[in-house]
This record gives C-alpha cells, sequence and structure tokens, in this order.
C-alpha cells in the first residue's frame, strides 16, 4: 500500500468509527484510521526528500498525491504551488 493509498484507508476508518454500531468498533476503526494516517505522513516525507530542493520527485507521485488530497495549482512567483 503506497502513501495516497493510507491516506484514502485512513479517511474510509474514520467514516466507518461514524458509522460503528458500537463504541468498541468506533474504537477500533479509530485506531486503524491512526495507523493509515501515520504511514500516509511517512510515505510522504520519505517522498519529499526524492527530488531536488526537497519536493516529490516523479510526476507520477506528485499526481497521485495531489489526486488524494484534493490540491489546487497556483502559480507562484513563475512556479507552480500546490495548495
Amino acid at each position: 500500500m503506497a502513501g495516497p493509498e493510507h491516506f484514502r484507508a485512513a479517511e474510509e476508518r474514520l467514516k466507518a468509527a461514524e458509522d460503528a454500531p458500537g463504541p468498541e468498533e468506533a474504537r477500533a476503526h479509530r485506531e486503524a484510521a491512526q495507523v493509515h494516517a501515520l504511514l500516509a505522513q511517512a510515505a510522504a516525507i520519505a517522498l519529499r526528500g526524492t527530488g531536488e530542493g526537497g519536493r516529490i520527485g516523479a510526476q507520477e507521485d506528485r499526481q497521485e498525491w495531489k489526486d488524494t488530497v484534493s490540491l489546487k495549482q497556483e502559480k507562484r512567483g513563475g512556479s507552480a504551488v500546490y495548495r
């Protein structure tokens, strides 16, 4: 599972926690969401150092993360910034 997949899994687990029939199930979903979120964060940090200037290196990796977190591209000083 790659970083963006962990990010989506964390979101899905949080939604499952909201819909859980009882507190034990909700807690289990929240705990799983936390693990997925941590793994997504670790993947993003690891990718950050793979390109020049601390940017995510591969275009496919940048696009997958951008699609996952729904970032919008802005132009700033002649370069693209995602927010």
